[in-house]
C-alpha cells in the first residue's frame, strides 16, 4: 500500500476484529508474528501486520532513524489502517512495537479498542545503552539472530543496526 509517501508491505488475514500487529526493532510481521498471522484468524479475528518503512519488504526506502520513527512508524500504522477501511482496532505491538502501539493509542485512543504491548520500553535508561553497545557488532549475535536477521537485509544489517543503536544513544541524550 503506497502510505504517506512510502509502500508498506502488509498482510490481512481473517474476517472479524482488526487486530493489527507491529513487529519489533528490524523485525517483519512474518518473523515476528509468523504463528499468530496463521492462527489467530482461525479464532475470529482479522490479522493486519505490517513492515515498517525500511524493514523486510517495504524497502526501499532504506531504513532512517530520526529522533522521532517512533512516533513516524505510529502514524503509518493509523494510515495503513485507515486505508483498509479499519476505523477501529485492537492493537499488539512487540519490542518496538510497543513502543510505537503505545504512542499510536496516547495520539488516537478512539481507533484503539484494546493495547497489548510485551517488551517494550516506557525509558531508556543507562544500562539499556551498555546493552545496545554490547549488541553493536553484528560478532556479538547469536547465530540464530544473525541467521533470521541476515536472510533479510543481508550485507545491510550491520548499518542498520548500527543506525539503531545510534538514535537510542540520541534519545537517551
Amino acid at each position: 500500500a503506497q502510505i504517506r509517501g512510502v509502500n508498506l508491505y502488509y498482510e490481512d488475514h481473517g474476517q472479524g476484529q482488526p487486530l493489527v500487529l507491529i513487529p519489533g526493532a528490524l523485525g517483519t510481521g512474518q518473523s515476528d508474528f509468523g504463528p499468530q498471522i496463521e492462527q489467530l484468524p482461525e479464532k475470529g479475528l482479522r490479522v493486519i501486520t505490517f513492515d515498517p518503512r525500511g524493514y523486510g519488504k517495504s524497502r526501499p526506502p532504506k531504513r532512517e532513524f530520526p529522533l522521532d520513527f517512533y512516533q513516524q512508524d505510529a502514524e503509518d500504522c493509523v494510515a495503513l489502517m485507515a486505508s483498509l477501511g479499519c476505523d477501529a482496532y485492537a492493537v499488539g505491538g512487540w519490542s518496538d512495537g510497543g513502543i510505537i502501539g503505545l504512542l499510536l493509542t496516547l495520539a488516537h485512543p478512539e481507533q484503539v479498542t484494546q493495547l497489548l504491548v510485551w517488551g517494550g520500553n516506557a525509558y531508556i535508561s543507562q544500562e539499556d545503552i551498555e546493552g545496545y553497545e554490547k549488541t553493536r557488532s553484528l560478532s556479538s549475535w547469536s547465530p540464530r539472530m544473525l541467521e533470521s536477521l541476515g536472510a533479510v537485509y543481508g550485507d545491510d544489517l550491520q548499518d542498520m543496526w548500527t543506525s539503531w543503536c545510534d538514535v537510542m544513544q540520541a534519545l537517551y541524550q
